[in-house]
């Protein structure tokens, strides 16, 4: 698999994860380039990018935790 190509941001995969806090589902938020601005995936050095090429960022509908989260390669 291209390390360059999420399968999140491209539909190839479904995020089903639960929270640990109250076991509700997790919604993907996006991510977390998105929420920080407009030039955050071309900054060097970052921190956002994780071996799928971009972290997401995953929100709890029922407690509200939020957890950032990348799929492994």
């Amino acid at each position: 698999m291209d390390e360059q190509l999420c399968p999140l941001c491209n539909g190839l995969a479904q995020l089903r994860l639960h929270c640990p806090a109250c076991g509700g589902l997790l919604r993907d938020n996006g991510t977390l380039q998105d929420q920080l601005g407009p030039y955050a995936p071309y900054e060097e050095n970052s921190g956002l990018r994780g071996p799928a090429g971009c972290m997401h960022q995953v929100i709890c509908p029922f407690c509200q935790a939020v957890y950032h989260f990348t799929l492994p390669v």
